[in-house]
Formats: structure tokens, sequence, C-alpha cells
């Protein structure tokens, strides 16, 4: 188990650092979408700090400053909260109670990475 914990504690880090390091940003996104366990340790780490109020669910304040801070932090402009809204609707599926719980938000992420890759892309075609 000790084993187990260092190897989780090791991908943490590197979640960490393949979030908030020196690649560029096309290649951090790339990276996230490429490696499902580093998106998923990614994932569970912004829900983790973006539960301001540690509810066990985001709803869509929280989730605006989730996006915002993973735009800024990879060098995307911050979409439009109206864009953000319908995304977060989009997704909210299970109860539809305004709020994204830990089953809905991976599908959220993922697809808001996807739209940040399209973004780069479309910015920087080469």
């Amino acid at each position: 188990n000790i084993h187990v914990s260092e190897d989780l504690a090791e991908k943490d880090t590197q979640a960490h650092h393949a979030t908030y390091s020196s690649i560029s940003q096309p290649e951090l996104i790339d990276k996230l979408l490429a490696d499902e366990e580093l998106q998923r340790i990614s994932m569970d780490a912004a829900f983790d700090q973006f539960d301001i109020d540690h509810n066990k669910k985001l709803d869509v304040e929280e989730t605006k400053l989730l996006v915002a801070r993973v735009c800024v932090e990879t060098g995307v402009g911050v979409p439009e909260d109206e864009k953000i809204g319908k995304m977060f609707n989009k997704f909210d599926v299970v109860e539809r109670d305004g709020f994204l719980d830990r089953n809905e938000f991976p599908a959220f992420f993922k697809a808001f990475l996807g739209s940040m890759q399209k973004e780069h892309k479309k910015l920087n075609p080469w």
C-alpha cells in the first residue's frame, strides 16, 4: 500500500508540474488530453480547489472561476460567462440541479480542455 501511495503522490506531483510548468500551452493541453490518469489527477485537484464551499459540487460561479484560472494558466482567452454557462448546463445532466458533481465534472473538464485545444489551434495554426 505504501508503494501505491508513493506512486499516486508521484503522479500528483507530475500532474501539478504538467499543469503549472513552463511547457508551452498547446503541449500542456495536449498532454492533459492524451494521458487519462494525469487528466484524472488534474481534474480531481481542480475540482477540490474550486469547490469553495466544500459541498462536493461545483456551482456555475465556482466553475467560471475554475475555467478562468485554467485559461490564464495556459494562455487561452477566458470565454464569456454566457458560453461557460451554456457548457455548464450541457453537462449538468444527472439531476439538472445547477451543480456539477464528481460524476458530471469529468465530461465537462475533458470537453473544456478540447475546446481550449481548438482555440489554440485557431489562434496558432502552425
